[in-house]
């Protein structure tokens, strides 16, 4: 258990004591979430650019293939 804030009453009053380290759960999968959002837009940019030089590539044609049409 992480102390975050300790406070000079029960519930409320002056801030005694306030953990600055803390990080908060969601705070946690947010950050996990975005990175792995960037993983994927990365993978789909080089699928995109693996398409484009794909269709940029000519098949040299044959010329065997007008004799045997």
């Amino acid at each position: 258990m992480t102390i975050i804030r300790i406070f000079g009453g029960s519930f409320g009053g002056p801030t005694l004591y306030q953990n600055s380290t803390f990080v908060s759960p969601n705070e946690v999968r947010r950050a996990i979430k975005q990175n792995e959002a960037k993983k994927h837009a990365a993978s789909k940019i080089v699928q995109v650019e693996k398409r484009m030089r794909k269709d940029k590539i000519h098949e040299p044609s044959n010329p065997l293939d007008s004799v045997f049409k």
